[in-house]
């Protein structure tokens, strides 16, 4: 298995974990925990669409780490406002 393809399998295990979890009700959908599952699992998964030149899922997977930082910033921006 190349480093690509385990970098997908990884990926994707991530973004299923983290659908799990906020599925069962475990985390919600601000947590860090998921949002983090969200960050790296699409990180896995672009660089693994980006090996096999599958443009498609790449924009997807751009979009979905974009996502996942604009909601750890924010997170990260509240928490700041609110320590002052």
């Amino acid at each position: 298995m190349s480093l690509t393809d385990a970098l997908g399998w990884l990926g994707s295990f991530m973004i299923l974990i983290g659908y799990f979890l906020i599925s069962k009700r475990k985390v919600s959908g601000g947590d860090v925990g998921y949002e983090a599952l969200n960050l790296f699992g699409a990180s896995g998964l672009a660089v693994n669409a980006y090996a096999q030149e599958a443009w498609p899922i790449l924009i997807l997977e751009f979009v979905w780490f974009g996502i996942a930082a604009s909601s750890l910033r924010a997170r990260s921006i509240r928490r700041k406002q609110k320590n002052n």
